[in-house]
């Protein structure tokens, strides 16, 4: 027994003389190769000695049964931070867990420190809740500043008599939190997974991106009082109506607040809460969700928030539950566009206030089982869409249409809605959908999913049909094109419909084309025109039909040439009359000015010749016209001193 007890002394000193420094570099902890047998010792060191370069913990692998207290450290600073990462960079090969039997109940507390990071490691608590919330905290932090939690797990235990018991996975009360980061990231049977309540205080710069949680008993996400948040790319499950009060919760923060591209369904309340959230700088913008609600009382509740975003965005909510519930102040700058309504029972709208949102359009409704449209206070229950945009002025270029999502946890466009034109929304400048694939900037889905597998064909915005010069012109112009391989022109006739020419379109482009096709007839009659617009892949669509009435007759005229062209300053015009006739021959700018007349008189039949004399007239662009009679001819003519 003394052997041993002098043994530890002897180590005990050598460990105090090696580390009485500040610490930089790469430590080992744990196993059997290690500067520090415990993270309790390396946590102790460096509270001690303090750091002076970026100091990286390599945990080996193993469970750590131990309470850790990280408090303020010296010398931390943006290139001088403190990482526990586990050595083989494998999650779950590195375990921190702790059963407190008296306060403080967390594994992992955090206090009045800065420039933390933790990686790779699994957190468990194995307290059961009890009576008390903080008997199960994993980890707590008060009054940070930089910190990062990155590829961890943190794991709950459910109580197996009352399942309504679970621990808090990472909770905050009483001090801010700034600069905060957690990102691919897993939460297990947490009561709240993540709760950062920071009452009284403030936190800025909130960031919470591409983690999955599962299972909570109170909210996912529960955040209070923070400036400048980001919501992103999460995936949040719920099991329905024993778990799970609301999937995101956030109140009393100012934006900006940023909430996309997340997947969140199955609480018993809300899936999105907001609650009296304002403006400071920026907006809220709630984008590229996915949202289910089929236990709970709406797919998303604001309650107050004075400009909210809602763009993009597909929801789902069945049950008899509403789809949007809203609490709007008189000043409230709310946009509701390019969203999917997916809804039966009380329907989407359900507008608690006389007040109604600023801006609702472009949105598609899937009104399923007879659903209403909406519901607003003082009015009461608004059963189609007519009669909502009658009665709010809203949703004037929504439409009322079956939309077939993938399955109602996977709200990703499916079957008939795959390439359906009726869901083409309006530019709103968003970049990517849900999945990070790039939206088609002029003619996007509506929704969160993009479908770029599948894009909307080309969509012709004009077709029209003019008489110019005894000819027939076509006109039409695209918004957008994708996959496009051309037109062919088709002319009825008696037989039915005729190719008569073909024009190449753009392949992929966002930016409108225009296009023209020049038909000669060869006798007088009512002609009607459409295009076969082309794919790639040879799928084909029609455009619609437009007609002309056309009166053949023989051309009374001919300009030739103006030679030489390009000239200065003298050009000589040619031209022919087929028939006595009057003629006049006219010289005009290429904004239309007119520039001298060089013939106006009657010809007899023949060839002639003018020469025109633009010494007194600035380089550029112009054009002589000769009409006789209706025949009306054009060339251009380029000067250049």
């Amino acid at each position: 027994m003394s052997k041993w007890i002098i043994t530890q002394s002897i180590t005990f000193v050598l460990y105090i003389n090696c580390y009485s420094q500040p610490l930089s570099g790469n430590y080992y902890i744990g196993g059997n190769a290690h500067d520090f047998q415990t993270i309790t010792e390396a946590v102790a060191t460096i509270a001690a000695n303090g750091v002076n370069g970026q100091v990286i913990f390599h945990i080996n692998p193993g469970v750590y049964s131990e309470q850790i207290t990280i408090g303020s450290i010296a010398g931390v600073s943006s290139v001088s931070t403190i990482t526990f990462k586990s050595s083989t960079l494998v999650l779950g090969d590195v375990t921190i867990k702790y059963k407190p039997s008296s306060s403080p109940w967390h594994v992992v507390s955090l206090s009045n420190c800065s420039y933390i990071n933790f990686e790779n490691i699994e957190f468990t608590n194995e307290n059961l809740a009890g009576s008390s919330t903080n008997y199960g905290l994993v980890l707590r932090m008060e009054s940070t500043n930089n910190i990062s939690l990155q590829y961890c797990r943190f794991n709950g235990k459910i109580n197996p008599i009352d399942q309504s018991e679970y621990n808090d996975l990472i909770f905050s009360q009483s001090g801010s939190n700034n600069n905060l980061t957690i990102s691919n990231c897993i939460f297990n049977d947490g009561k709240s997974s993540i709760a950062l309540l920071s009452n009284g205080r403030y936190s800025t710069n909130v960031n919470i991106n591409e983690n999955h949680f599962y299972y909570s008993y109170g909210s996912s996400i529960h955040i209070l009082n923070t400036i400048s948040t980001n919501i992103s790319k999460n995936y949040i499950v719920n099991s329905g109506s024993l778990m799970g009060k609301n999937g995101l919760l956030i109140a009393y923060s100012y934006s900006p607040i940023n909430i996309t591209g997340n997947t969140i369904y199955g609480s018993n309340e809300y899936e999105l809460y907001i609650n009296r959230c304002n403006i400071l700088t920026g907006e809220i913008n709630v984008i590229n969700n996915f949202i289910t609600n089929n236990y709970g009382i709406a797919a998303i509740l604001s309650v107050y928030c004075s400009a909210i975003n809602l763009f993009h965005n597909s929801i789902y909510s069945f049950g008899g539950h509403a789809a949007l519930m809203m609490y709007c102040s008189p000043d409230n700058n709310c946009v509701i566009k390019n969203n999917i309504f997916k809804s039966n029972g009380n329907g989407v709208y359900n507008i608690q206030t006389p007040v109604l949102p600023k801006s609702a359009d472009n949105n598609v409704f899937d009104l399923e089982l007879n659903a209403r449209i909406g519901f607003i206070g003082g009015r009461g229950y608004i059963d189609s869409l007519s009669a909502w945009v009658q009665n709010t002025s809203l949703d004037s270029v929504s439409r009322d249409k079956n939309v077939v999502y993938r399955n109602i946890d996977d709200l990703h466009l499916d079957s008939v809605s795959i390439g359906d034109l009726s869901l083409k929304g309006i530019p709103l400048g968003i970049g990517s959908d849900i999945d990070g694939e790039a939206r088609n900037l002029s003619a996007p889905y509506v929704g969160a999913d993009e479908n770029v597998q599948f894009p909307l064909p080309v969509e012709l915005r004009t077709f029209r049909a003019e008489i110019r010069s005894h000819k027939i012109f076509l006109f039409w112009d695209t918004v957008m094109e994708i996959n496009n391989y051309g037109f062919e022109i088709e002319v009825y006739v008696r037989n039915g419909w005729e190719r008569i020419g073909f024009v190449e379109g753009s392949g992929n482009t966002n930016i409108a084309r225009e296009y023209r096709y020049v038909y000669n007839p060869h006798e007088s009659g009512e002609f009607h025109f459409r295009l076969k617009q082309i794919d790639r892949d040879g799928a084909f669509t029609y455009s619609n039909i437009v007609q002309v009435k056309y009166i053949h007759s023989v051309s009374t005229a001919i300009l030739k040439t103006c030679y030489p062209n390009p000239f200065n300053p003298l050009t000589t015009i040619s031209f022919e009359v087929e028939h006595p006739s009057f003629v006049k021959l006219k010289i005009f700018s290429a904004i239309g000015q007119y520039s001298g007349t060089l013939v106006q008189e009657y010809l007899k039949p023949g060839s002639y010749n003018k020469t025109w004399d633009a010494s007194g007239l600035p380089s550029g662009v112009y054009f002589c016209q000769l009409q006789v009679g209706d025949f009306v001819e054009t060339k251009r003519m380029l000067l250049l001193k």
